[in-house]
């Protein structure tokens, strides 16, 4: 089992072009981390 931590997830998906990992980009950074921002979690 190969375990990919957790930054390297982020920098794959965000440096993709396909259309999944585009949305969930736009996602992350409209959604998900002003809210941990906000609230701390």
């Amino acid at each position: 089992m190969t375990i990919i931590p957790e930054q390297d997830v982020y920098r794959l998906i965000f440096k993709s072009k396909l259309p999944a990992a585009e949305h969930f980009e736009k996602w992350m950074v409209e959604d998900v981390l002003p809210t941990i921002r906000k609230t701390g979690g």
